[in-house]
């Protein structure tokens, strides 16, 4: 994100202006969903745990997805936290992983994670 510049204005009032409104946008700031990464058709073969790089830098704290395409049943999107099923470590600073089960096919799906 931007920073904000430091810089004093000479008028009195327009200083205090300038002051409020930086403190107001840094409160903003600090809003984690501001730093939001959409990942666009993310495909999930039925079954398998695919690893999405989130690039936010930092471990995620939230994610969802939008509507699933190219279903052939119902099914469901998970996720899979510390250990891949193997045994294997997840970098959760670095990626999300996911596994789609009950669709019957691979399926795309937009991820919004932050």
């Amino acid at each position: 994100m931007r920073q904000l510049p430091d810089i004093q204005l000479a008028d009195r009032d327009s200083e205090r202006v300038r002051l409020a409104q930086n403190e107001a946008i840094r409160e903003l700031q600090l809003f984690e969903i501001l730093g939001a990464r959409v990942i666009r058709d993310v495909s999930l073969a039925n079954g398998f745990e695919v690893e999405v790089p989130h690039g936010l830098g930092r471990r995620f704290s939230f994610w969802t997805h939008g509507p699933v395409r190219g279903a052939a049943a119902t099914g469901r999107i998970g996720e899979l936290r510390g250990r891949h099923s193997g045994g294997a470590p997840i970098d959760a600073s670095k990626t999300l992983c996911l596994q789609a089960v009950g669709y019957g096919a691979t399926v795309l799906v937009d991820i919004v994670v932050f």
